[in-house]
């Protein structure tokens, strides 16, 4: 008798492996094991949105971030970094916020990403044909060219938040995944927010095209360890190359804690390319 319900039970287990197939939407976005010995560490794209609430253009480059991040999962982080007098500047009625940044400011000078228009955006902050301002219609094009690629580096980010003093401390390894990487690479890590409602000029409203209640997404607030970040390494590194870095960070009254994020980025000092970005909510 125990015979033949073992033989059941072996039956009913190999059914149900037979019965268990996964459907449809497929995508390229592995699913890591739980040990981190053998994770698999994919790349993840960086794209910087420079933006402002007075340019009725800039929704539609909002638009496409949502957009390439339900199409790939987890693999594309943004920052929003509102930039310029003309479409940042705070101004009288619904338009008396700033949301500009010392930060964004010098990576504007500095990129030069306004010069011509907004918006605009970089992708891993690449060259392309002599500039790194990438219009909106073509950062997916550029993050899948990335995306296919091997990850160089990996970084993990683990918060803890303190609610009293309103102090999120970090603690950010960076893992080097490759043995031909030679230079001075640097860990930048921004603070950003979600979810803030706000008045956005906005050009698919009718005139005078103000949307009151626009929901804001991954503000640029802060760096927390410098605009251009600190050295982790300068020289050859390799597969084994590990570094961790211990940051703290005080929230300001007006930020809500629950939608901030810490995003970190790994890039090449040299040619300011980035070659990891990661991101972790300050409460998860």
């Amino acid at each position: 008798m125990k015979k033949i319900i073992s033989l059941f039970a072996l039956f009913m287990l190999l059914f149900v492996m037979a019965c268990d197939k996964i459907n449809g939407p497929y995508n390229d976005v592995e699913v890591a094991p739980p040990d981190t010995n053998t994770q698999v560490r994919l790349r993840k794209v960086l794209i910087e949105d420079f933006t402002g609430h007075k340019c009725p253009n800039c929704p539609r480059a909002a638009e496409a971030i949502k957009a390439l991040q339900l199409l790939r999962p987890g693999r594309i982080i943004s920052i929003g970094e509102h930039v310029t007098s003309q479409f940042a500047a705070p101004g009288s009625g619904i338009y008396n916020i700033d949301f500009r940044t010392p930060v964004g400011n010098s990576n504007d000078s500095l990129f030069k990403v306004s010069a011509l228009e907004l918006p605009s955006g970089m992708v891993n902050r690449l060259l392309v044909n002599g500039e790194r301002r990438i219009e909106y219609t073509k950062w997916g094009q550029y993050a899948d060219s990335l995306l296919n690629l091997p990850a160089l580096a990996y970084i993990t980010i683990d918060n803890a938040y303190d609610n009293v003093n309103r102090t999120v401390s970090c603690t950010l390894k960076s893992d080097f995944l490759s043995d031909t990487l030679t230079g001075t690479y640097k860990l930048v890590v921004y603070l950003v927010e979600d979810s803030i409602v706000h008045a956005q000029k906005d050009n698919l409203i009718p005139s005078p095209s103000n949307d009151s209640n626009y929901v804001h997404q991954h503000v640029l607030r802060t760096s927390i360890n410098g605009t251009f970040g600190v050295v982790l390494n300068s020289g050859p590194v390799n597969s084994t190359s590990t570094f961790t870095k211990n940051y703290t960070k005080v929230l300001s009254a007006n930020w809500k804690e629950k939608h901030c994020k810490v995003i970190a980025f790994i890039y090449n000092d040299a040619t300011k390319e980035i070659l990891q970005a990661e991101e972790r909510e300050v409460i998860d």
